[in-house]
């Protein structure tokens, strides 16, 4: 009974995992240019851990960080560790010092590990010598597609997470206080604090 178990939780992390890289990959490929550049990975690991409170959800990083590796043209391994270490550094500081979930603190915490990851991911490439510091300029795309995704992953994060903290709400009885007197099925407002 307990090797099912184990069997189940790996049958579902290999499903997530390859859910989240396919959602990544679709929405690079069919959405239109400003909203392509959301980081579904990202987000969807922060809502991973914002939701369940464990950081586990940071190992579906690895294997869709593995395959995102084999069709880039960066050197092998850099988007896997900038995703690996920009989500334990957010992870931790979302376990040490964002430990309130109101919108605002999920809004925060994907700006901040969008910081992360992409200061990360260019210091490597600097580090690797694979761009040229003209390169870095504002005129470049790459700059803007930065300033994209600091606004578009926030907001999604931000529209997946109230959505799914009211459905939650709606299917969970035990939001619903049974045992005060006179107030039955009175709702508890502890996910729209601020």
């Amino acid at each position: 009974m307990i090797f099912s178990g184990k069997i189940f939780r790996a049958a579902l992390f290999m499903c997530l995992s390859a859910a989240i890289l396919l959602a990544h990959i679709f929405l690079v490929s069919v959405a239109p240019y400003p909203y392509n550049s959301v980081n579904i990975i990202i987000a969807s690991v922060l809502w991973l851990i914002l939701i369940f409170g464990k950081q586990s959800a940071i190992w579906m990083v690895v294997p869709v960080g593995f395959c995102l590796e084999l069709f880039s043209v960066v050197p092998f391994g850099l988007i896997l560790t900038s995703l690996v270490l920009s989500l334990s550094i957010m992870g931790w500081l979302m376990l040490h010092f964002f430990t309130n979930r109101s919108l605002y603190i999920v809004v925060l915490s994907a700006f901040f590990a969008i910081i992360l990851y992409r200061s990360i991911f260019i210091s490597g490439l600097l580090l690797l010598d694979y761009w040229q510091i003209r390169d870095l300029s504002p005129n470049n795309g790459a700059l803007v597609g930065i300033i994209y995704e600091l606004i578009f992953t926030p907001i999604l994060l931000l529209f997946v997470y109230a959505l799914s903290g009211i459905l939650v709400r709606r299917f969970r009885p035990e939001y619903i206080n049974f045992h005060s007197r006179g107030n039955y099925g009175q709702i508890t407002k502890s996910f729209w604090r601020f």
